[in-house]
């Protein structure tokens, strides 16, 4: 197991074999019941922590991460993980970094010493059965966004294909003539002089098929002398550069008066063409391992120039087709906002009942 293996739940998806002579000791090799502890990362990531399920095979844990296994005449595993999981000591542990340059390494003296609340072993097992059946409940509604997520991948790849092979035989046109297509600029200190502050979306505030808005940034210029840079309803984004190029979302209003930076392409389709939901999952797909994701600029960072955006090549279906599929995405979306707000509670109430067990209140 690697770092990338250590996520909410433990990755199996691309696992790495050695000879089984390198495990030297018995303990080295993993047990259902332990947890994997990222051991040297960034800072915030120190700490980040998975449970090992049963394992159909034999495994150990490579670099940069740690085995924390309970003792379990003191400490149930399933307590144990709910604890050292919990945001409040996720936090602690990472003070117990010592941060590098770059990288920040757990302290295994300060983190050991951190203490832990130690009920009677059957109130532990009880208190644990409690935040997994909490636990369970926010997982299903997860479960249940990335499935809706499928559905719809699914759906496009059902009525259009993959771009690239354009089985159906659509008509095939330049990026440019079926959408305009326009990076943002940045803002220096003269522009900032404004008397308006403005919301100004930037590259990390645009994920796959789907907006963050937790993190936001305003600046003060006047609308007057950026409004070509202002966001209408139905613009499509796509990260230009940094790890997440080419990922694209919908801008749908959801702020007032909003702007975008240069890291941002802000393509806006052109009427009778394309409609902004094709234009997304084909972005989606082209991304997918393609010939558009090998033509990236990489000589430092990954950039999706706009002369190569707008030179891509793309199937163009007939609008009617593009509208029912607009169709399925907007409706699928009235769900997935409905299931985001049910999951945020069910978070709210999973945060709650965390910190009601380790102080003694459950």
């Amino acid at each position: 197991m690697r770092t990338k293996n250590v996520q909410t739940d433990l990755d199996e998806s691309d696992l790495i074999s050695v000879p089984k002579s390198f495990v030297r000791r018995k303990e080295q090799f993993l047990t259902e019941g332990d947890m994997l502890v990222s051991s040297a990362n960034s800072w915030n990531l120190v700490g980040k922590c998975s449970w090992v399920p049963k394992l159909d095979y034999e495994a150990t844990a490579g670099g940069f991460i740690s085995i924390l296994r309970a003792n379990r005449e003191k400490v149930d595993p399933r307590y144990l993980y709910h604890w050292f999981a919990a945001p409040q000591t996720q936090h602690e542990v990472r003070l117990c970094g010592r941060q590098t340059t770059n990288i920040s390494n757990l302290n295994y003296e300060r983190c050991l010493k951190l203490p832990i609340p130690l009920p009677k072993l059957k109130e532990q097992e009880r208190i644990a059965a409690i935040l997994d059946k909490a636990d369970a409940i926010r997982r299903t509604r997860q479960q249940q966004l990335n499935e809706l997520q499928t559905f719809i991948e699914a759906t496009y790849f059902k009525m259009f294909g993959h771009p690239e092979l354009n089985a159906y035989g659509w008509d095939v046109m330049p990026f440019s003539e079926v959408c305009d297509s326009r990076l943002g600029k940045m803002l220096d200190a003269k522009q900032q002089t404004g008397t308006h502050p403005r919301f100004y979306l930037r590259n990390l505030n645009v994920q796959w098929c789907r907006l963050d808005l937790t993190e936001l940034v305003k600046m003060d210029f006047d609308s007057g002398d950026r409004k070509e840079f202002r966001l209408e309803y139905g613009d499509v984004l796509i990260c230009e550069g940094g790890a997440g190029v080419g990922q694209t979302a919908i801008w749908r209003d959801e702020l007032p008066e909003c702007y975008f930076q240069k890291s941002l392409h802000r393509v806006r389709p052109r009427s009778g063409r394309a409609v902004p939901e094709y234009i997304q999952y084909l972005m989606w797909s082209l991304m997918q391992g393609s010939s558009l994701l090998n033509s990236i600029s990489t000589a430092t960072i990954p950039h999706l120039t706009g002369v190569r955006l707008k030179s891509v090549k793309i199937p163009v279906p007939p609008i009617d087709v593009q509208e029912k599929f607009q169709a399925i995405v907007l409706k699928h979306e009235e769900t997935r906002s409905r299931l985001e707000t049910t999951n945020d509670i069910d978070e709210d109430l999973f945060s709650s009942l965390v910190q009601r067990a380790f102080k003694g209140e459950l």
